[in-house]
């Protein structure tokens, strides 16, 4: 399960080192990792790895997390981040990502399709806990969108407006790829 703390000290480092971009698709990826044996030499390694990652312009690595910029126009994948990892033998813990793009609701579903290359991510919100009542978080039918979130991102698409979603990811090795939203900032396309 997803320590909430965890997901609060990569989201405030993520909006710290996002501030510098407004151009970019998919803006930032934060992978953490909870490994207590990995050292500075082990976070050298992470950084070397991911340097070498074409999609990936600059690596920021601190104890249990790596802070990916991503670079303008290359497509997200999971297959991208997970493979720098697995050369140096460590597990991710969770994946938090900031995208930039364009909505679309249908029926039921929303997405968002990033600006360039069009990575698409089906959004979702986290299950809400209940009295008396189990969440379960490592099932996917139990997450869907709130209604206010739908409706904001409707709007958003009626007015031909860009929306930045911030989230982390269900399931990342599983197709469609799914952002369970954190935050959503909606802004004219003059803004750029």
């Amino acid at each position: 399960m997803i320590c909430p703390r965890n997901w609060i000290i990569a989201f405030s480092a993520l909006l710290c080192f996002a501030a510098h971009t407004s151009s970019a698709e998919i803006i930032d990826v934060v992978v953490t990792f909870s490994d207590p044996l990995c050292d500075e030499n082990c976070r050298r390694l992470v950084r070397n790895s991911f340097e070498n990652v074409d999609q990936v312009e600059e690596v920021s690595v601190s104890p249990g997390q790596v802070l990916l910029h991503w670079k303008e126009g290359k497509s997200f994948s999971y297959q991208t981040v997970r493979d720098p990892m697995r050369l140096i033998g460590l597990s991710i813990h969770g994946i938090f990502v900031t995208v930039r793009g364009e909505a679309s609701v249908v029926g039921q579903s929303a997405h968002i399709t990033s600006i360039g290359d069009n990575t698409s991510f089906e959004l979702t919100s986290a299950p809400s806990p209940r009295a008396g009542r189990y969440v379960q978080f490592n099932n996917p039918l139990a997450y869907e969108l709130l209604a206010n979130l739908k409706e904001q991102l409707q709007e958003a698409e009626e007015e031909g407006k860009l929306v930045t979603v911030s989230g982390f990811l269900l399931m990342p090795h599983r197709l469609p790829l799914t952002l369970v939203v954190n935050n959503i900032n909606v802004e004219d396309p003059e803004e750029e």
